[in-house]
């Protein structure tokens, strides 16, 4: 799904499953991350925060209820 609005480097997919509610926007995850290396400069990787931040992202794109090529919701991470 998030394929087709972002090329997401695989060091940042952290993301393994998804339940959705269409009708009612919610949405419930699980996030493995196993594999997310070390930062290095930073206090955090970010890939820790892009792998829960898709969670949201996934409900907005992927309820049946929207149009991608109108609205797209995309999260600036």
């Amino acid at each position: 799904m998030v394929g087709q609005l972002a090329d997401v480097d695989p060091k940042y997919r952290g993301r393994l499953a998804i339940t959705l509610g269409n009708k009612s926007f919610e949405t419930a995850g699980t996030a493995s991350f196993h594999g997310i290396v070390d930062s290095g400069k930073c206090y955090c990787n970010s890939a820790f925060l892009g792998s829960i931040s898709q969670l949201a992202g996934f409900v907005m794109n992927a309820n049946e209820g929207v149009n991608l090529e109108k609205e797209p919701f995309v999260d600036h991470g």
